[in-house]
C-alpha cells in the first residue's frame, strides 16, 4: 500500500498484490458449500477472508487490510481482477458482524457472533467497507459513534474516526481524548486527523 504511491519503488509490487490476492480465500466448491450450509458449519478458511499466516484461518483484521491494499492497486492492475477479490472480502466482513452491529476477531460465526465488538476492529472494518452501500452498516455506524464517545484506547479512537469519516459521518473525537502512548498511536491519530479533512491515506488510489 505504501509503495503504490512511490513511483520509484512500485514497479516490482504488482507481484506482491497478486500474491496478497491469492491469499483471499476463494468460494467453496458447490457441493462443499451445500454440505457446510446444511450442517450449519462455518469453515475456518471462509470465502473472502484473509489469514494472518498463509493457509491458516481467516480473520477480520487481515481481511480488512487486504481490502485496503488491493483496492489501492486495483486501478493499476485491471487484468488481475482485484475488484472481484475485494468484493468477496467485503462480503465476508459483512457476514462477520456481531449481534451489536460491529466487529471483533470474526474467526467463526459460532464463536464470535454473540461476543461484543471491539472499537479498533469496528473502525477498521468500516474503513475497509468505505465504498459499500448496505443497510447493515447503519447499526455499525451508530455503534462506532458510541465507542468514540467513550474511547478505550488511542488506537481505537483513530480507527473509529477514519471509519466514520469514510462513510461521510461528521465524526468528532471525545471531549476527553486519550493521550497517545506509542509512535503507532501518534501516526494513526495524524492519519485520522487528515481523514477528517477528506484526505485518508488508506483510501487514496495508486498514482
Amino acid at each position: 500500500m505504501a509503495l503504490a504511491h512511490e513511483r520509484a519503488y512500485s514497479s516490482g509490487c504488482p507481484n506482491g498484490a497478486r500474491w496478497l490476492s491469492s491469499h483471499v480465500y476463494p468460494d467453496l466448491p458447490p457441493l462443499e458449500d451445500f454440505v457446510q450450509r446444511s450442517l450449519g458449519v462455518s469453515p475456518s478458511q471462509a470465502p473472502g477472508s484473509s489469514p494472518w499466516f498463509p493457509g491458516t484461518a481467516g480473520w477480520v483484521i487481515p481481511t480488512a487490510f487486504s481490502i485496503l491494499a488491493l483496492s489501492c492497486w486495483s486501478p493499476r492492475l485491471p487484468h488481475a481482477n482485484l475488484s472481484k477479490t475485494v468484493h468477496r472480502a467485503q462480503t465476508y466482513l459483512l457476514s462477520r458482524r456481531c449481534s451489536d452491529g460491529g466487529w471483533n476477531h470474526g474467526g467463526s460465526l459460532q464463536r464470535s457472533e454473540q461476543s461484543p465488538s471491539y472499537p479498533e476492529t469496528t473502525g477498521l472494518a468500516l474503513l475497509a467497507l468505505a465504498n459499500t452501500a448496505s443497510p447493515a452498516l447503519d447499526q455499525a455506524l451508530l455503534l462506532a459513534e458510541t465507542f468514540l464517545s467513550k474511547p478505550a484506547s488511542p488506537e481505537g479512537s483513530a480507527w473509529l474516526l477514519m471509519g466514520l469519516a469514510a462513510h461521510g459521518r461528521n465524526a468528532q473525537e471525545s471531549q476527553s481524548p486519550l493521550r497517545p502512548k506509542t509512535n503507532r498511536d501518534v501516526a494513526l491519530q495524524l492519519i485520522a486527523f487528515h481523514a477528517l479533512r477528506g484526505n485518508n491515506a488508506f483510501l487514496q488510489p495508486a498514482l
